[in-house]
């Protein structure tokens, strides 16, 4: 099991306790019950967007990690766009996992905004293969983190955009 998907059974069970009866998490979907603009709840929402952008890319099922994702973000429709673009020429992608090593909130943009920093130890390339079954490296920067930053919409999270770019290195 994967950081990331470890980091998302964790907060399945937590979410699970207070989720509506009428819920039907799938082992994938993690829901976001911890509404509070908390350090806490932003890091755990960034560990479940994480496990559901790598059940995208491994899967081709869009679904979770649009409502996940802000209508107004741009790296949210570019990864969006590439799982429905390979998925939808008949390709798929091969090798998608990434490990989340840690979490850190690093401060907050207005009342309901909070950037978050996600790190990777020793990234996994993400690689794709086309219908006829060649491969491809898509990305493989090694070890490095992304700045994120996470809106709450009400009581559910939603990533806003991503702030700056790949920064290499543990």
């Amino acid at each position: 099991m994967t950081a990331v998907a470890s980091a998302a059974a964790s907060v399945s069970a937590s979410a699970s306790a207070s989720a509506s009866p009428s819920a039907s998490p799938s082992e994938h979907a993690v829901r976001t019950a911890i509404g509070a603009n908390t350090p806490e709840s932003a890091e755990a929402f960034a560990r479940q967007y994480m496990a559901e952008l790598e059940h995208a890319y491994s899967s081709g099922d869009v679904t979770l990690l649009r409502g996940l994702s802000d209508s107004k973000c741009t790296v949210c429709a570019r990864y969006i766009d590439s799982v429905k673009k390979r998925y939808g020429a008949g390709g798929r992608y091969v090798q998608t996992d990434w490990d989340v090593s840690r979490v850190t909130a690093l401060g907050i943009d207005g009342n309901t905004g909070r950037y978050v920093r996600v790190w990777f130890a020793g990234r996994t390339a993400l690689i794709g293969e086309d219908k006829s079954g060649l491969r491809k490296t898509i990305e493989d920067p090694g070890p490095g983190h992304l700045t994120y930053l996470f809106r709450l919409h009400g009581h559910s999270w939603k990533l806003q955009e991503q702030s700056g770019r790949w920064v290499a290195g543990a």
